[in-house]
C-alpha cells in the first residue's frame, strides 16, 4: 500500500512586491516557497477555529456579566481580534 499523499500542482497570481517579500523571507530563513505557502495555509486554517473558540468563550462570559462589563469586554475582544489579525499576516 502506498502511504504517500497525492500532491496536486496549483498556481497562483500574486503581486510582484509580495513575491519579492516572500523570496527574501525564504532566502533569509532557508526554506522553499512551497514550504512557506504550505505552512502559511496550515497556520491560517488552525487559527480560524481558534478565533471561533475564543469568540464563543467570550460570548458565554459576556452573557454572564452585567452591561457595563459587557461593553468593556466587547472592546477588549475587538482589540484581541485586531492583535491576532496584525500578527498573523
Amino acid at each position: 500500500m502506498n502511504n504517500k499523499r497525492e500532491k496536486i500542482l496549483i498556481s497562483i497570481k500574486i503581486d510582484k512586491d509580495l513575491l519579492e517579500k516572500m523570496n527574501n523571507f525564504c532566502q533569509e530563513n532557508k526554506i522553499t516557497r512551497t514550504n512557506l505557502i504550505k505552512n502559511a495555509i496550515e497556520t491560517y486554517l488552525q487559527k480560524v477555529p481558534l478565533e471561533k473558540i475564543i469568540e464563543e468563550l467570550i460570548f458565554k462570559y459576556i452573557n454572564s456579566m452585567s452591561k457595563n462589563i459587557e461593553k468593556r469586554l466587547i472592546i477588549e475582544f475587538d482589540n484581541m481580534k485586531k492583535f491576532l489579525q496584525e500578527h498573523n499576516r
